[in-house]
């Protein structure tokens, strides 16, 4: 989180503590005050925006970013509250009519603060232009460069995590249908008619977050959490793991699971997030997953933590491949067959999400943020670029597989902004340089998948729960 985004919330936490104060007056003197009808006009603009708007629902996101802020930056929480209860407090006791007015007026900014930082994902949705509009008529996103169109093709009964191109080219999406990641499916997406069906093809999977097909067979990256009463402490298990799928009878729907890879840390306390993610195969057939840190900025405890892994498809000759990751998200192997990750950084103080080469050996930097003079780091590898925003699903684009110039690079999900991102890579005597610009806008879009036969991208938005795809107009 960066110094911006701290001094945001900082003010909507002043706002929201100014609300609070501000309804223990509607029942006092002051209900005649001009300025409350001015706010509550404010507030229920607010929530109007959050259910007629495009974008995701601005007051639950703004009560998950404050319960955020509220995790991280106590001392942020604690003034923004006390500044918001003593405008209250010295409202309340104002005798004079001018000091009632000027700290009415101090309320009305304050809700009018509020109101802009909760619709901020609306206004801007608006204010950059979208080109294409969904069948509904609203603006759902927009494809920047010229010559592409971008569609919304599907509407989920699940909030995606990851989707891929299956052997048979239909589009799979791996998601959760619950609250907390519970009710973890794989579907298939079929054309009907008009309209595109969902084929539950793999179900009671707690929070697949990654998905990659090999030799016909369904890879599924997924963990839970669990906990057992050992030696009179409550001790949290391993539970991550990567199954399998066959589909042994020929019907579409994959009847027998097994459990290649097992005891991976899985989504332990005290982060909860972080788990297996990404699951990608190199030409020779090896498996490759990545593994989270169970903690915000803590420092490994389980030896596969921080990790990208490397296994035979069957599980065997499992081995750590590369390390010093916090939260690798995703994989895709680029040109030259160059293994390539996202890795979101700590949430406190964080010096933003990395895309990385991944070198087998390396060292990407996680847990140490610093080094003491002449210490060194065995094996340090540098992150090809940073980002403010949340990077998350990764795909490339092989020569051809796309419109000339669009094609030999990489596209990454940047969740925190809404954005495809296109990485344009020149090689170096020793890895890559990385350069960026945006390639199209969806709603916190977590993942993309490319497909060479349509010369199209598809995306999904995890909290609107749609798929998107877009190609050559």
């Amino acid at each position: 989180m960066t110094s911006s985004h701290v001094a945001t919330l900082l003010i909507a936490y002043a706002g929201t503590a100014c609300l609070f104060s501000l309804a223990t007056t509607l029942f006092r003197r002051h209900a005649s005050a001009s300025w409350l009808p001015a706010s509550a006009a404010l507030i229920a603009g607010v929530a109007a925006s959050s259910f007629a708007s495009s974008g995701r629902n601005a007051l639950v996101q703004l009560c998950v970013e404050l319960w955020h802020l509220e995790r991280t930056h106590s001392a942020a929480f604690a003034a923004g509250c006390s500044l918001g209860l003593l405008a209250g407090f010295a409202l309340h006791h104002a005798t004079t009519r001018p000091a009632r007015a000027w700290f009415g007026a101090v309320h009305l900014a304050a809700v009018a603060a509020l109101g802009l930082i909760t619709l901020k994902d609306q206004l801007s949705t608006y204010l950059a232009r979208p080109q294409d509009v969904g069948a509904s008529g609203r603006l759902f996103a927009q494809a920047a460069p010229a010559g592409f169109k971008i569609e919304e093709i599907h509407r989920l009964s699940i909030a995606p995590t990851s989707i891929a191109l299956g052997p048979d080219g239909l589009l799979y999406v791996a998601g959760f249908g619950g609250v907390a990641f519970q009710n973890g499916v794989v579907v298939r997406l079929e054309r009907a008619g008009a309209e595109l069906h969902e084929t539950v093809v793999a179900s009671s999977l707690n929070r697949p977050h990654g998905i990659a097909f090999h030799e016909g067979d369904l890879f599924i990256s997924r963990a839970g959490q669990f906990s057992r009463a050992v030696n009179g402490a409550i001790v949290h298990q391993n539970t991550g793991c990567v199954t399998r799928a066959r589909d042994l009878d020929g019907d579409g729907v994959y009847d027998h699971f097994t459990d290649i890879l097992e005891d991976l840390p899985g989504a332990k306390p005290p982060d909860g997030l972080h788990q297996n993610n990404g699951i990608a195969f190199d030409a020779q057939g090896y498996l490759y997953v990545t593994v989270g840190v169970c903690s915000d900025h803590g420092p490994p405890v389980h030896p596969f933590e921080g990790t990208i892994l490397r296994a035979r498809p069957d599980g065997s000759d499992v081995g750590v491949f590369a390390r010093g990751f916090r939260n690798p998200f995703d994989l895709a192997f680029g040109p030259d067959a160059a293994l390539f990750c996202t890795d979101n950084d700590a949430n406190a103080a964080g010096r933003g999400d990395e895309l990385n080469h991944v070198m087998q050996g390396g060292h990407y930097g996680h847990p140490y943020s610093a080094l003491a003079d002449g210490a060194t780091l065995d094996k340090e590898v540098l992150p090809l670029l940073r980002s403010d925003a949340a990077l998350e699903g990764l795909a490339y684009a092989p020569p051809g597989s796309l419109p000339n110039g669009f094609d030999d690079c990489l596209y990454t999900a940047s969740f925190g902004n809404g954005q495809i991102i296109r990485i344009r890579l020149k090689e170096t005597n020793t890895s890559f340089q990385a350069t960026t610009e945006q390639f199209a806008r969806v709603p916190s879009v977590v993942d993309v998948a490319i497909s060479a036969q349509e010369h199209a991208i598809y995306a999904c938005s995890h909290d609107e729960r749609k798929i998107y795809r877009i190609s050559p107009q």
